[in-house]
């Protein structure tokens, strides 16, 4: 079957649960948004608000998308939940594989395996990331360990609503856990292929006889080696947040969230899969192009704090500071080749540096939310500041020597000529990135029926980036504002079906100070989307469906278009159109079933019809993840599948890490680096020995799908692996 007919048939089925799910239910709401007063005058009923469902594959709301709390039905755009519970039935512990899981997310690992980046949605990089709804910038290499958070929010389509500058992409949301009222704790430890291992505990309750002052700490550490040749990992990882009611009406909260990571020899994927002459190289899954005692360290320290008033009209006011230090050190690090192959010639060059980065940022929040009366009816508003900054002094040394590999098969097998101890010679560089943002935004939902609602709403945000190299001024600089308004409209169908339709407008500084050719900063990214679907509700919130189109546009796209004479990019700016439809399902059908399930189809082009992120971002996926427990037995038993279409370098996309031999040698390489649709199946099974002990074993990558994340290097995904997790419940 080819991958069109697979892709279809596929998808089939997920569209038809959205008419087919017609069971009643009360509408579902966040917990903390307490109900309306009752008047005698008003005959509008919005449901019965009950409490937050987050133990499943769904969750009851979100603020993410709108700063106000709205179940995911009354949301106009399309969002997606991946839950602690998922990720835990999963064996995920990192926030990229958990959004490896998401529908409409694609990408490729960082430098990193502990970081986020490179994700992709819609044709377009996930730019937009918040932490319990405050926008806050994180750098591409952040840590970010799954055990610190909740779920993990996705709001598709441009939102920039809460302080973002907004991205027709998606917002990422990182839900961190907060103390429960009821003493809690939870202790697991795994193993898995290549010597891995992880343990991790987690603790919650009160911490006086009130219950007025509450804590939560989690810990966790995981470390072992990796499928390449040589790679080992260590990350540390040490969680706190403490809770204290000074009245019924106000809560205040300060935490904690340490990290460290530690990798050794780690695989640098820039092995290419062609030569020069654009025939493969004889490299593979398992091949490593670090030098032999190359190391990378990282540590991340963020301290948070908020004060929140529940006032007696039902608004609600809260004010949030987050700080963040990371400091990122290469102390010796050495890859080869470090550009290209020859063909009919097995020598290389090897490339030495030393890297360190000292980032520190601040972020702050203030949000004002709640209900009103006007015309006879209840309706809801948010107004809100925020913004942050960030300072990143980095410094980089490069080996002054010339260093040759005489062959790079053999030295590939041995990475151990030259040593990184033989290079002495260092020359040192480096710059102050410093960037800061500042925005406010107020948004109104209004009741006009007892089935239609508007949502509308504005932001307007102040950027700044410089670039500031050592001992002297800034040599990029930008600086703009700019307003951008939002508007949705929801209809509701019937008790469980509604219609919705929004508009939203972009603005898009470039945070890496990308310029043209004249060394001037590319205008500001801006543009606009539109978006509109059926979403559905159902089993009291348990259970979520929703079916979308879109189409959006960007002005100012910064395209590489060449070199300077110090080997430094430059840029063109470029306009690009997207279109396409997501599916997605969500939540427990039914008792002891649970399932996550999306398909989605986009396609990306720039004026000239090359397709942006091609390697990285495809055409066409499906993904799916169930889990059944067997009646009147301890198992539980589920599975899933990943598929996705081809990724390829496009024909107008420019191949510049080799120099090619001639068009025709450009032309094969081109057609080698396609990545043909592929699917990849994961297994897992539960036995629940005690009340309290569980056994989770999760059996990823079951028929071993060799397939690669770029395109145009030997950078593979997992290979098939078993793991397995005990953990206990006190």
């Amino acid at each position: 079957m080819c991958s069109s007919d697979l892709f279809y048939h596929l998808s089939a089925p997920l569209l038809l649960i959205l008419p087919v799910c017609t069971q009643a239910a009360d509408a579902y709401v966040p917990a903390d948004a307490e109900p309306a007063a009752v008047t005698l005058s008003t005959v509008t009923v919005r449901g019965k608000r009950q409490k937050s469902l987050n133990k499943g594959y769904t969750a009851s709301g979100t603020y993410a998308a709108t700063g106000m709390p709205l179940t995911l039905r009354e949301v106009p755009q399309s969002v997606s939940v991946v839950t602690d519970k998922q990720m835990k039935d999963q064996g995920k512990r990192s926030v990229y594989d958990a959004l490896s899981w998401v529908n409409g997310i694609s990408g490729n690992p960082a430098s990193s395996r502990y970081a986020v980046t490179n994700m992709y949605a819609r044709g377009e990089t996930v730019n937009d990331y918040q932490i319990d709804g405050m926008t806050t910038e994180i750098d591409g290499n952040q840590l970010l360990n799954s055990g610190a958070y909740e779920r993990v929010e996705v709001v598709r389509g441009t939102s920039a609503l809460q302080g973002g500058v907004g991205d027709p992409s998606a917002t990422v949301n990182l839900v961190r856990k907060r103390p429960t009222k009821e003493r809690q704790a939870e202790i697991s430890v795994g193993i898995g292929r290549w010597r891995r291992w992880n343990a991790e505990a987690d603790v919650s309750g009160p911490l006086n006889s009130s219950g007025s002052l509450r804590g939560r700490a989690v810990i966790n550490a995981e470390g072992g080696r990796h499928w390449t040749e040589g790679s080992r990992d260590r990350s540390d990882m040490v969680y706190g947040i403490a809770e204290y009611d000074f009245s019924p009406q106000t809560t205040a909260y300060a935490g904690i969230n340490h990290q460290r990571a530690r990798e050794k020899e780690f695989y640098g994927g820039d092995l290419p899969v062609y030569d020069s002459a654009g025939y493969p190289t004889r490299l593979g899954i398992r091949d490593n192009n670090k030098i032999k005692g190359s190391r990378y360290r990282e540590r991340a320290t963020e301290l948070f704090t908020g004060l929140e008033h529940r006032f007696e009209n039902n608004w609600k006011a809260k004010l949030e500071y987050r700080y963040n230090r990371e400091k990122t050190l290469n102390p010796g690090m050495g890859d080869a080749p470090y550009n290209y192959l020859r063909h009919d010639d097995s020598s290389a060059g090897a490339k030495f540096y030393k890297m360190g980065d000292n980032i520190v940022s601040h972020a702050f929040s203030f949000k004002l939310n709640g209900q009103y009366d006007l015309w006879g009816r209840k309706h809801e508003a948010v107004f809100g500041i925020g913004g942050y900054r960030t300072r990143d002094k980095r410094a980089w040394a490069n080996s002054e020597g010339n260093y040759s590999i005489d062959d790079i098969y053999d030295f590939i097998r041995r990475r151990d000529y030259p040593s990184i101890a033989s290079v002495n010679d260092w020359k040192w560089d480096g710059d102050t990135i410093a960037t800061r943002q500042i925005s406010g935004y107020a948004a109104t939902r209004l009741h006009a029926t007892d089935k239609l609602s508007l949502l509308l709403g504005a932001n307007y945000a102040r950027y700044h980036y410089q670039a500031i190299p050592v001992g002297g001024s800034p040599n990029t600089e930008a600086k703009e504002g700019r307003f951008a308004p939002y508007a949705g409209i929801t209809y509701d169908l019937t008790g469980n079906l509604s219609a919705y339709a929004s508009y939203s407008r972009l603005f898009m500084p470039h945070e890496n100070g990308e310029t043209d050719i004249n060394r001037r900063p590319i205008d500001p990214i801006t543009g606009r989307t539109v978006e509109a679907g059926l979403k559905g509700e159902w089993l009291e919130g348990r259970l979520n469906a929703s079916l979308s189109v879109f189409q959006s546009k960007r002005r100012n796209v910064a395209v590489e278009a060449g070199k300077f004479d110090n080997d430094d990019t430059y840029y063109r700016a470029a306009n690009t159109k997207a279109h396409g439809w997501e599916a997605e399902i969500s939540g427990s059908p039914a008792e002891g079933w649970d399932i996550s399930a999306g398909v989605q189809s986009h396609l990306t082009r720039e004026e000239n019809g090359n397709r942006p992120n091609s390697q990285y971002d495809p055409r066409h996926s499906f993904k799916l993840f169930t889990t059944y427990r067997l009646p009147k037995t301890r198992w539980t038993l589920g599975g899933g599948v990943r598929w996705q279409s081809k990724t390829f370098v496009d024909k107008y996309g420019d191949l510049s890490n080799i120099e090619f031999d001639d068009d025709e040698a450009k032309e094969r390489a081109r057609v080698l680096s396609r990545q043909k649709s592929f699917a990849v199946v994961d297994l897992t099974a539960q036995y629940d020995i005690s009340k309290n002990a569980n056994l989770t074993l999760n059996f990823d990558n079951v028929f071993d799908k060799r397939y690669r994340m770029d395109t145009m290097y030997h950078d593979y995904g997992q290979p098939r692996s078993l793991s397995g997790t005990l953990r206990y419940k006190f």
